[in-house]
């Protein structure tokens, strides 16, 4: 309240605002065709009248295009285009009026390359497989025989399809109808004629996966050791479980994506999918750059477990958030990178953009207006000190002229004589007979 500001003086300028700029950058990248990118802009304006705005669009310093955009009156109006490239550059927007507030007539995005993630499959017979791992675009297949297998470092997710190596490697891995002999997860039996009784709906393994008419010709049953996850389980007990250990993934399947249960069944490759974003979550995920300013944020992330849902700032380690109806709401009061990161979206958020005005304040009656007189002095004071310093030496001036000349004329000395003191005048007449001591 104005009231509550002490000496609160309003100096109008004179002159009206009529800011234009761009409010926010948003570039997607879909996980169904990750070389596409969505882009939308937004622009703002905050002049009193309509007004049109040559808008240019750069990619990695070449031209897309310009478009003139008509901007309403205290309003904003979005663009939305769509960019096709797989090479990493900046996209950046400018607007070609200027407005004297050159800081947000632009805003820049840095686009990633694109990049397939690789999965490694070692199986004897891959015609199932292939068509399931060839329904992600961003998932590079490479099929090996089971002899080819190495334990070479650098590998990060393997599928292993009827084959177990007497070595586990060090990474995600899919052990698909492992043999009974070999197989990290201990099989109590194989068993035919087995239907799915229960999926484990809290787990991202069986998201979606709701179907009781799926009957497998056969399947190993495993034992669950402490801290493994059952996923799918029948009357004789569990056929796919999940384990981590030493922060490394492994899901295990009785029973192979070719058996005649699962043939012409949606649950198989909604079963596949959820287990390869569980391994190679950045495989399904798609990505979102935005550029805004600080502020209050939403992000659509979908229908998501909240436990799932991760909110990292480098620069505000402790940023509030919180999930309801698919969005992440946080509040971000300074510039600086906010990464928002669930099963499905990635969303990284550059606050670096100056936030619009958002309203015009009216003092209240009351309120001091206008410059100040010129008597009134810096900061409401009238500055005595150089008045007193000037009197002061006036004084010793006057005190100078009137006593100090009188002292040139006369004699003083002073003296011991035997302990006393003795103060001497000596006066003498024309003669020099005359003498007063």
């Amino acid at each position: 309240a104005a009231s509550k500001i002490p000496r609160l003086r309003w100096i109008e300028a004179g002159e009206a605002i009529a800011d234009l700029g761009v409010n926010e950058l948003v570039a997607r990248r879909p996980a169904d065709d990750p070389e596409r990118w969505e882009v939308r802009v937004e622009l703002f304006h905050a002049g009193e009248a309509a007004r049109e705005v040559e808008t240019e669009f750069l990619f990695a310093d070449k031209m897309l295009g310009t478009k003139t955009i008509r901007l309403p009156a205290r309003g904003t109006k979005d663009l939305t285009f769509r960019l096709r490239t797989p090479r990493a550059g900046r996209l950046e927007v400018r607007l070609g009026s200027s407005d004297g507030f050159a800081i947000n007539d632009s805003a820049a995005l840095d686009l990633p390359a694109y990049r397939r993630h690789r999965i490694d499959v070692y199986s004897s017979n891959s015609g199932g497989l292939r068509g399931l791992l060839g329904a992600n675009p961003n998932v590079e297949a490479r099929f090996e025989a089971p002899s080819h297998y190495t334990t070479g470092e650098g590998r990060s997710r393997i599928v292993f399809d009827g084959f177990s190596p007497s070595t586990e490697p060090r990474s995600n891995a899919v052990y698909i109808n492992p043999p009974r002999e070999s197989s990290p997860a201990k099989i109590t039996r194989i068993a035919g004629e087995q239907r799915i009784t229960r999926w484990n709906a809290d787990h991202p393994l069986a998201r979606g996966l709701r179907t009781r008419d799926v009957v497998l010709d056969r399947t190993a049953i495993f034992e669950s050791l402490p801290g493994d996850v059952t996923i799918a389980e029948s009357e004789a007990g569990s056929v796919v479980i999940a384990r981590v250990e030493d922060g490394r993934k492994r899901v295990f399947f009785g029973f192979g994506f070719g058996d005649s249960g699962l043939r012409n069944r949606p649950a198989a490759p909604l079963l596949f999918a959820n287990t390869m974003a569980w391994i190679s979550p950045n495989s399904f995920r798609s990505s979102e750059l935005r550029a805004r300013s600080p502020g209050l944020i939403e992000v659509e992330v979908g229908e998501q477990a909240e436990s799932d849902i991760t909110v990292r700032s480098e620069e505000n380690p402790d940023l509030p958030w919180s999930y309801r109806d698919g969005k992440v709401r946080l509040f971000a009061s300074t510039p600086g990178t906010v990464i928002v990161r669930a099963p499905t979206i990635e969303s990284r958020l550059a606050l670096t953009l100056p936030e619009p005005a958002g309203e015009e304040w009216s003092p209240p009656e009351g309120v001091l207006r206008g410059v100040p007189p010129r008597a009134v002095g810096r900061g409401g004071t009238v500055v005595l000190w150089p008045w007193l310093a000037a009197l002061a030496v006036a004084c010793l001036l006057v005190e100078w002229k009137l006593f100090g000349r009188a002292m040139r004329g006369e004699s003083v000395s002073r003296g011991e004589v035997g302990g006393t003191t003795s103060l001497g005048l000596g006066l003498s007449d024309a003669g020099g007979a005359n003498g007063v001591g």
